[in-house]
């Protein structure tokens, strides 16, 4: 499925307004945030890996 570029825009905005208007926003920025560093993680162990062989 192929989206618009605004529609992509619009749908992120949407969820960045629910993000920042209800009670769950920083657990919200946290689980981002974890994601984030445990995709660096994984990245940098693959990597890391690739070298070892």
């Amino acid at each position: 499925m192929q989206w618009k570029r605004n529609d992509r825009c619009r749908f992120v905005s949407v969820l960045f307004h629910l993000a920042r208007n209800s009670h769950m926003a920083e657990c919200f920025v946290t689980v981002a945030l974890f994601g984030a560093v445990v995709g660096v993680y994984r990245a940098i162990s693959a990597l890391e890996g690739r070298k070892a062989l």
